[in-house]
């Protein structure tokens, strides 16, 4: 057991018969918010944390509840300070087969600012930014947003339709 991860093994039989150790790494699921203001705009965070240092990523964070669409909102209003009239779940996606942790995206519209930021003591350092539409995907086009699952996601979709249209519809419906 770990603080963050925890660590399990097993013994697994192989394709040959014989037997090897196996093992997999459990954490607590997350939510990352897609989030559009009132205006239009599209909130990034520029963040610094320990160990990781400096990058650029959506709002987000680990779920302390079940509700994804609460913990959305609650991880919003932490990092950003601002809160979403309606927020839905677009997808979920596991990073890596050997971990246990999936990983909830979702969009949140009409997003205001309400309150100031309450991030963790000591351990994080968040600028939120709103950005235009069009430097977003200058963001996922440069592979400047951390998060690869979304980026993936996005990008997966730009080769089927050669356009980020399907995007903006998804944003701005």
């Amino acid at each position: 057991e770990g603080v963050i991860f925890d660590t399990y093994q097993w013994q697994q039989t192989m394709l040959d018969g014989s037997t090897a150790t196996f093992e997999k790494v459990v954490r607590p699921d997350t939510v990352t918010v897609l989030a559009i203001t009132k205006t239009g705009k599209i909130l990034i965070c520029e963040q610094e944390q320990p160990y990781i240092g400096k990058f650029v990523s959506l709002p987000g964070g680990v779920m302390d509840g079940d509700d994804v669409e609460k913990e959305g909102e609650r991880e919003l209003l932490e990092e950003t300070g601002y809160k979403s009239e309606k927020i839905v779940r677009w997808f979920e996606s596991t990073k890596i087969n050997k971990i246990d942790w999936i990983v909830n995206y979702l969009v949140a519209y009409d997003c205001e600012k309400i309150v100031e930021q309450n991030l963790d003591k000591g351990g994080e350092h968040i600028v939120v930014k709103e950005i235009g539409f069009e430097d977003f995907v200058d963001l996922i086009k440069e592979g400047k947003l951390r998060d690869t699952p979304f980026m993936y996601r996005i990008l997966q979709e730009y080769v089927k339709t050669n356009s980020f249209e399907f995007l903006k519809s998804k944003i701005y419906e």
